[in-house]
C-alpha cells in the first residue's frame, strides 16, 4: 500500500516508488520470489527522479527489462573491470524503458477518463453523479477520483466547478446577465451557494468581480 491505496503485483510485475515515499507490502505466497532494489542516482549534481506523480507505476516485465537486470546483477556479481560504469549505463537504459511506459500509461490513463471530462463538459450547467461518470468510463468510482486527480489535480466534482465559475466569469464579464440570472444559469440551488463558491474560488465575490472590471 502507498499514499492509502493499495494495489496488487502480479506475476513478473515492476513496481516503482517515488524517491523518499513510505509504503507497505505484504506477500500473499509462499512461492513469491522478488527482488528490492534502493536507488539514489544523481545526475550532474541533482537527484535524478525515477517516477515523477504519487502513484507507484506497476509495469509488467518485458524481454527488454529482464535482460537489462540480469546483467546488472552479474555485472554486481562478478565484478569485472568498469564494472561500475556498465552497470550504470545499464541503469540509464531501464530509466529510459520506464519512461517510454510511463508516457504510454499517462495517455492511457487520461484515455480511460475521456468519457468523463467531454460529459461534464458538456453538463456542467446539471447535477452530476459521481457514479454515473463512473460507469460512462467503465471503471469503479474509487478508480475515477484517483485517475481524475493524477491527471487533473482535482476531483471530478472540483472540476465541473471550475467550468462553472470560468462560465460565470464570461458572463459576467459580458454585462448581459444579473447574478441572480447566472447562478440560475449555471445550475446552482441559490444565489447564496454561487456567491459562496465563486468566492471561494476567485477570491472576491461575483458583486466586487464585477465592479473590479475595467470600464
Amino acid at each position: 500500500s502507498y499514499n492509502k491505496e493499495s494495489f496488487i503485483a502480479t506475476d513478473n510485475s515492476l513496481v516503482v516508488i517515488p524517491r523518499g515515499s513510505t509504503y507497505s507490502y505484504k506477500i500473499l505466497s509462499k512461492q513469491t520470489e522478488c527482488m528490492q532494489i534502493e536507488l539514489d542516482i544523481f545526475y550532474r549534481q541533482a537527484p535524478l527522479e525515477i517516477a515523477e506523480h504519487p502513484f507507484p507505476v506497476n509495469l509488467q516485465f518485458d524481454i527488454s527489462l529482464s535482460r537489462i537486470f540480469e546483467k546488472i546483477i552479474d555485472l554486481y556479481t562478478y565484478k569485472p573491470i568498469g564494472y561500475t560504469f556498465s552497470a550504470t549505463s545499464c541503469l540509464f537504459k531501464l530509466f529510459g524503458v520506464l519512461v517510454q511506459n510511463e508516457t504510454k500509461n499517462a495517455a492511457e490513463m487520461q484515455s480511460k477518463i475521456t468519457p468523463a471530462v467531454l460529459y461534464i463538459s458538456q453538463h456542467y450547467c446539471e447535477k452530476i453523479k459521481i457514479s454515473k461518470l463512473a460507469k460512462l468510463c467503465l471503471i469503479s468510482e474509487s478508480q475515477l477520483r484517483r485517475l481524475f486527480n493524477s491527471e487533473y489535480g482535482v476531483s471530478p466534482l472540483q472540476y465541473k466547478i471550475s467550468l462553472q465559475i470560468e462560465a460565470a466569469c464570461n458572463l459576467l464579464e459580458s454585462g448581459n446577465c444579473q447574478i441572480s440570472q447566472i447562478a440560475d444559469m449555471l445550475g446552482f440551488d441559490s444565489v447564496y451557494e454561487f456567491s459562496a463558491t465563486f468566492k471561494r474560488k476567485m477570491g472576491k465575490s461575483p458583486r466586487k468581480y464585477l465592479s473590479d472590471l475595467p470600464i
